[in-house]
């Protein structure tokens, strides 16, 4: 009689058994990436990993900002792996760097005001491509990233916090007789 996994028969379905197979490399890769993460790597190591990041910011930024189609209709892909590179290349061997960009403050505060900025960004994209004059070009990302964190962190701070306190309850439903 074959073991499930190895023979015919197996207990899995058609599509547990697909996403098994999608997922294999990523169960053989985790115990290694876990038993070095917390090891000692060397400067050059981090640095090649800082080079790499930073490469990808410049070309993440360069790309938005100059638009150029490089691969055609397949331009969409672009970004996320860019940015794949990066988290890639601030977390697989756990440089000082990246515990430093992604376990700092700055980041939490995004992330506090995360669900603020989805809210926004979306309005605010399209405010900017009606309102903006085209002398903005290398200044249109930062000038629109800052707006939506700002608009964020205010409702954040002016509407969550006071609703989690409990301020704003008292306004939005009745009390009960």
């Amino acid at each position: 009689m074959a073991r499930p996994g190895i023979g015919a028969t197996s207990s899995r379905s058609g599509t547990a058994a697909r996403v098994h197979r999608t997922l294999r490399p990523g169960y053989l890769v985790w115990p290694a990436w876990l038993r070095s993460r917390d090891k000692a790597h060397g400067r050059a190591e981090s640095a090649m990993l800082a080079v790499l990041a930073s490469g990808s910011l410049v070309g993440l930024y360069t790309v938005l900002v100059t638009g150029a189609p490089v691969f055609g209709a397949h331009m969409w892909v672009v970004l996320p792996v860019l940015m794949a590179i990066f988290i890639w290349a601030a977390v697989s061997r756990n440089p000082d760097w990246g515990r430093v960009f992604l376990g700092g403050a700055a980041l939490g505060f995004i992330g506090r005001i995360s669900y603020w900025v989805y809210l926004y960004h979306l309005p605010f994209l399209l405010l900017l491509n009606k309102y903006s004059r085209s002398s903005l070009d290398g200044l249109t990302f930062p000038v629109y990233f800052i707006a939506v964190v700002v608009v964020g962190w205010v409702s954040f701070r002016w509407v969550e916090r006071r609703f989690m306190r409990g301020e704003l309850q008292q306004h939005i439903a009745p009390s009960p007789p």
